[in-house]
């Protein structure tokens, strides 16, 4: 996924194999769109969107997200929709299956959850 692609980039946390950690990825286990509250608004072709994706859960071997899309031509700005992630790290053994590993301690210092106030 690209906004996670771009998560991992500017933050300095590249997904790549540490001394001492084997090579993981990230796989999607489950994905959604929410409807907390947020009135689900359609698009139209031109509207600026802008995608905030928060760390909403970390856990051992996981992470969950929170990403909120707003309209930012419209006025006032308004959020449209909002969907979660979650991704488990793994690692692809022999004949294709996966195992889910720790997340390595390197990127794990380096993610926190967001400010509860952001996820409401």
């Amino acid at each position: 996924m690209k906004q996670e692609r771009e998560f991992f980039d500017p933050t300095s946390l590249p997904w790549r194999p540490a001394a001492g950690y084997p090579a993981g990825v990230w796989e999607q286990v489950l994905a959604g769109g929410e409807d907390e509250g947020v009135t689900t608004r359609f698009l139209r072709f031109e509207d600026e969107v802008e995608i905030h994706m928060l760390v909403r859960e970390k856990k051992s071997k996981s992470l969950s997200y929170l990403f909120r899309f707003r309209k930012l031509n419209a006025s006032p700005v308004i959020e449209v929709a909002r969907g979660g992630l979650t991704v488990v790290c793994v690692t692809h053994e022999a004949k294709g299956k996966m195992a889910a590993i720790t997340i390595p301690e390197y990127l794990a210092q380096k993610i926190e959850v967001a400010p509860t106030e952001l996820l409401v």
